[in-house]
């Protein structure tokens, strides 16, 4: 009945919440149910909001690195990580080293200015060498997509980087939240 709600959040937990809006006639039907997880202790979960960038652990491209910007929308909070791409280079920001397991998955959320650039999700053992994991491509500019990445396929230790695609454009990231961290 109240207009608010803030609940104890508890890490690695997952909750639901559905809205049901009532008038005089009664309840309203068919409400959705929404649901988020609650990162673990040393599970990756980034959204750029220190000011330190790349966090810690994170490595960027060295020809022409990633920054941290306030200048434009965020996903979450105030902050994104931004790169302008290259039509001939991409560009690579990398988590911590991440221990992956069967069922694992990876999610980031990421917009563009042009409808058709792409983004690149790659691993490496190294940092040098990567390997393609999947392309997400970007039907609608200007909008924030979600995306969700089973890692099933690449169980072990690896670094996850977003590889910008070969478009010069803007590229925004944010909202990170995976596996385990390796050297917890």
């Amino acid at each position: 009945t109240a207009s608010s709600y803030t609940p104890t959040l508890a890490p690695s937990s997952s909750y639901w919440w559905k809205v049901v809006p009532r008038n005089a006639i009664g309840p309203a039907a068919d409400c959705p149910v929404w649901s988020f997880s609650t990162p673990g202790a040393y599970q990756l979960a980034e959204s750029f909001e220190d000011p330190t960038f790349p966090p810690e652990d994170w490595a960027n491209d060295s020809i022409d690195p990633w920054i941290r910007s306030t200048d434009s929308w965020a996903f979450d909070g105030s902050a994104v990580a931004y790169q302008f791409g290259s039509d001939t280079i991409g560009y690579t920001l990398s988590t911590p080293m991440l221990t992956i397991s069967m069922g694992d998955i990876f999610r980031f959320s990421s917009s563009v200015t042009l409808a058709s650039s792409t983004l690149d999700v790659v691993y490496s053992t190294d940092r040098t060498d990567w390997s393609l994991l999947q392309t997400i491509n970007h039907s609608v500019a200007h909008v924030w997509h979600t995306n969700t990445i089973d890692l099933s396929s690449i169980a072990g230790n690896y670094y996850l980087g977003i590889r910008t695609g070969l478009q010069r454009d803007n590229f925004y990231i944010d909202h990170f939240f995976g596996p385990n961290i390796a050297e917890f």
